[in-house]
């Protein structure tokens, strides 16, 4: 499935994991460094992963800072 071929109607009607699974598949992490780090708002057990994922991030030296956003 591709987003270009794909309406609204037939977005709406799919899971939310298979919503999940077609905006981030392909997503790596490739190990690189940065100076800061933006860790995305998310319904509480995304955020809880993402928010452990920017720590170790940031525990690893990978990142200097953790920018929060969102609710």
């Amino acid at each position: 499935m591709k987003l270009s071929q794909t309406s609204l109607d037939e977005l709406m009607s799919i899971s939310t994991e298979k919503k999940i699974d077609f905006i981030f598949n392909g997503i790596a992490d490739e190990g690189r460094s940065c100076e800061y780090a933006l860790l995305l708002g998310a319904p509480f057990i995304e955020a809880e992963r993402r928010a452990l994922y920017a720590a170790r991030l940031y525990n690893e030296g990978r990142v200097k800072y953790i920018i929060p956003s969102g609710g």
